[in-house]
């Protein structure tokens, strides 16, 4: 098609009638991750190499990592011009099965930098193409096929694109009634879509700060900020993600704890989507909820580890398993 040319809206389904987990990204890119040959260099003009290229957007690296451990994954979300060629292309290198929306713009560019030792010194990020109502629309019916493909689990992901509207994910949810629902983005979209009661509400401490304040819940003990949050709004369990100081998970009868993995960190991206994807391969498996914690620390714990967000040696992440718990 020549430059420019504007193509038809359509929902390019290529993938499988079944599938364990839809893994919807609206705003997907392709990543970027560079190192630096010289530690301290003083001019603007700085030699790298090319580390990593990947598929990215939280809801496409979740995609990635699940199906390198084997599960039937879709991916759905927007996809346009030479970028979103580039990010298709490696969703069906990982083994990602694509149910795809295709839009008249460019799919984005997210970029990273590290220094000779492989830890992250800057990242950057674009905000997404322009989309318009009718290309909207169109991905949302993607999305609600998943009730006629015995679908396990819906992820909805990540930031949403430029002209789409703030609801999106819950009119997504309303949408899937019957099918259990992760919901991991920040504001707007998470504080419209928790009032759509997933299953899973799965943000960091900052998304939940910004949650609690649209619904004037006080945040000086997260834990019973988190636990208000999942009962004012009908969610099964909210999981909070902190960094350095670990994670918790909270449902209609506990209090989960882990802590950080003891490793060294290298590049934190990608850090929270590793997370979830090792929660719910333990869903899928049949894991109760301290399971499901467990081997969400461990397996962010070995993509951290890693110059890039690409999938980590499933042996360090049993490894890591091993040497980390839970409490209650």
């Amino acid at each position: 098609m020549p430059e420019g040319a504007s193509a038809p809206h359509r929902a390019v389904s290529d993938a499988p009638m079944t599938t364990q987990v839809l893994c919807v990204t609206p705003n997907g890119s392709v990543d970027l991750t560079f190192r630096q040959r010289l530690l301290s260099p003083d001019t603007i003009e700085i030699d790298s190499d090319l580390v990593a290229e990947t598929a990215g957007g939280k809801g496409h690296n979740v995609a990635r990592f699940l199906a390198g451990a084997g599960l039937k994954i879709t991916a759905t979300g927007f996809e346009g011009g030479w970028v979103g060629a580039r990010m298709r292309a490696l969703l069906e290198e990982g083994g990602v099965r694509l149910s795809l929306s295709h839009i008249d713009g460019t799919n984005r560019l997210f970029a990273t930098v590290c220094d000779v030792n492989g830890a992250r010194i800057h990242s950057w990020h674009l905000k997404g193409p322009a989309v318009s109502p009718t290309e909207t629309a169109a991905l949302l019916a993607n999305i609600e096929r998943a009730r006629a493909n015995d679908t396990e689990w819906v992820i909805l992901s990540g930031s949403l694109c430029p002209g789409m509207p703030d609801d999106f994910y819950r009119k997504a949810i309303a949408r899937l009634d019957g099918i259990p629902v992760v919901l991991d983005a920040s504001a707007p979209a998470a504080i419209h879509g928790v009032q759509a009661a997933p299953a899973i509400l799965k943000v960091n401490a900052d998304e939940l700060e910004a949650i609690a304040k649209s619904a004037d819940v006080a945040t000086s003990d997260y834990a019973r900020a988190a636990g208000e949050i999942r009962h004012r709004f009908g969610i099964a369990t909210v999981v909070v993600t902190e960094g350095p100081l670990g994670a918790f998970a909270v449902d209609s009868s506990h209090i989960f704890r882990v802590g950080a993995p003891v490793i060294r960190v290298h590049n934190t991206s990608g850090a929270g989507d590793a997370f979830l994807a090792g929660m719910l391969q333990q869903a899928i498996a049949g894991g109760d909820l301290a399971r499901q914690l467990l081997w969400g620390a461990a397996w962010s714990g070995a993509v951290c580890e890693q110059s890039a967000p690409t999938m980590p040696a499933l042996e360090r992440v049993e490894e890591i398993a091993a040497a980390i718990e839970v409490k209650s």
